[in-house]
């Protein structure tokens, strides 16, 4: 078994068997959300541990897995479901004879991954690391609301009940999961980028003040309170990263203020640079089911500023790393109270969550290692 980077702690040894064989089905992309980040950074890791995993995705890499048809969500283009192209992932998946299928979402790939763990009598392991029904009262319609809550909560229904195990972000959505059928859940952390494990620049202690977002510019993230922020906080620098149904607006906005610049969506390479060269990390949302970016952002020892309403908040050794917006309290007044506090005190804080997100990390990786191979004393 390889080891971990230098920088992170290793995981618990689990000794591994590797004729076992684990397959990944996602409808998110690599690095287009906060799932489609878990699941690629997962393989990527447990790869290099020597486990033998593949993610079967749309936008992996050369784009082997993508379907001829993309239909965009109403209300917002940028977000698309992707049809699989069924009949050559049944072929592959015949060809590496799994002995675990992970299915993560629950769309069409996620249940073309349950179809195949059915017909080849694997365990099956289910995903949920997003609320989809929470999100979708806040778009569209009340018929189209309607129609797309019962989707996706027939779907997760049936994964749910399916699934040997569901994997849940936080406790909130593990409770979620049970009360949609799930007889077995395990809370597991979140995977880090393997570029996010290096050390990172110290806070600059200069008297600027740099505030970075990083995410889907949607309703349910609060972009409009970062847009009030920066007119009313004209002594701090915002940029905004990523892309969604709010793109205009944010780019109307970034065009009026000086202290506003919107970077459009970038590569977890270029944002990892954008965040070292930030004192702040904010994520106001409204409803986030995890927070992965905030994790990120912590992992190169920056300063996070997060809603109460992040499912981050619901780890402990993790909140001690973060600042909470209080409740009631708007974005500018949390802004100006961390930037009010001693240097010494947020390079603490920085530290702290440095060391905290490489830890759940490390936890992570050895969590799963455990579950894939739950039966590797037989």
């Amino acid at each position: 078994m390889k080891g971990l980077p230098a920088t992170s702690l290793a995981p618990r040894q689990v000794p591994l068997r590797t004729e076992k064989r684990v397959v990944v089905f996602s409808d998110a992309a690599p690095e287009r959300n906060g799932v489609g980040s878990y699941y690629s950074d997962l393989v990527s890791h447990l790869s290099e541990l020597g486990q033998e995993i593949e993610l079967i995705c749309p936008g992996n890499v050369g784009s082997r897995w993508d379907g001829r048809m993309r239909v965009p969500l109403p209300g917002d283009p940028t977000q698309r479901v992707v049809l699989p192209p069924v009949p050559s992932i049944v072929r592959y998946t015949r060809h590496l004879v799994p002995d675990v299928i992970v299915a993560a979402t629950p769309g069409p790939y996620g249940l073309v991954g349950l179809t195949l763990a059915r017909r080849h009598g694997v365990r099956l392991l289910v995903g949920f690391h997003t609320s989809f029904e929470r999100v979708i009262g806040l778009y569209w319609n009340r018929l189209f609301n309607a129609l797309t809550r019962w989707y996706f909560g027939t779907c997760d229904r049936f994964l749910f009940r399916t699934a040997e195990i569901v994997i849940a972000n936080s406790d909130d959505m593990a409770d979620l999961a049970r009360r949609l059928g799930a007889t077995e859940v395990q809370v597991l952390g979140t995977p880090l980028p393997p570029g996010y494990l290096g050390e990172p620049q110290p806070l600059r202690r200069d008297g600027c003040f740099d505030v970075v977002y990083a995410g889907r510019l949607a309703i349910e993230k609060n972009v409009d309170s970062i847009l009030e922020a920066a007119a009313v906080c004209p002594d701090i620098r915002f940029r905004i990263a990523g892309d969604g149904p709010l793109t205009p607006t944010v780019a109307r906005r970034a065009a009026e203020l000086t202290n506003l610049t919107y970077l459009g969506w970038l590569s977890r390479e270029r944002l990892r640079e954008v965040v070292d060269t930030a004192d702040l990390f904010v994520l106001p949302s409204h409803v986030e089911a995890f927070g992965t970016a905030a994790l990120e952002a912590m992992a190169r020892g920056r300063n996070v500023l997060v809603s109460g309403s992040c499912g981050i908040m619901k780890w402990p050794h993790l909140e001690r790393g973060l600042f909470r917006m209080s409740h009631g309290e708007d974005l500018s007044s949390a802004l100006r109270r961390v930037k009010s506090l001693d240097p010494a005190m947020r390079q603490e804080k920085a530290r702290i969550a440095r060391r905290a997100a490489l830890d759940l990390h490390d936890e992570t990786l050895g969590a799963w290692l455990d579950l894939l191979h739950v039966d590797g004393g037989d």
